[in-house]
């Protein structure tokens, strides 16, 4: 598995953003977690 060597408690950030083009606005999203978390599968 990749990176298993890294800790539970190893902060993972991931943001994704659509440009749209016929809205005046993009959305954007955004979720803040633990890589523990992630393995535990309790996101």
């Amino acid at each position: 598995k990749k990176y298993k060597d890294l800790p539970d408690d190893t902060i993972v950030i991931a943001r994704s953003e659509s440009e749209e083009s016929i809205h005046k606005h993009n959305a954007f999203a955004e979720r803040i977690t633990t890589l523990g978390e992630l393995r535990e599968g309790s996101f």
